[in-house]
């Protein structure tokens, strides 16, 4: 039993077979290789500043978007353990920041819960 999440009992056999498959973090991960146009984004974020006043950037926008594909679509905060599937309890958004704005400054791990 995890504090952090709860066992997946009924799943497709497939997906319970998958850590089978692909032991390791880097087996099962994609990479994709985009390039976007940003200027829809940009006018976006420009006109939310002029008219609402709120300060959006790329980060923000981001992590709104992955807020809401992960609380819909929640098998998207599935986690293996031990070989066994589990569903996270919460969405939570880790960063690494620096203490001091220099190269060589130390770095800390924060943890925001959604």
């Amino acid at each position: 039993m995890r504090n952090d999440g709860k066992l997946v009992k009924l799943t497709d056999p497939v997906i319970k077979f998958m850590p089978h498959i692909m032991r390791s973090r880097t087996a099962s991960q994609n990479l994709i290789k985009l390039s976007l146009d940003c200027k829809p984004l940009d006018d976006y974020i420009q006109k939310t500043r002029e008219e609402k006043q709120v300060s959006l950037n790329y980060m923000t926008i981001a992590l709104a978007a992955y807020t809401r594909v992960i609380s819909e679509r929640p098998k998207l905060n599935y986690f293996v353990s031990n070989g066994k599937l589990y569903e996270h309890k919460d969405i939570k958004m880790s960063f690494v920041a620096k203490i001091e704005f220099d190269d060589k400054s130390e770095e800390v791990m924060l943890e925001v819960p959604i």
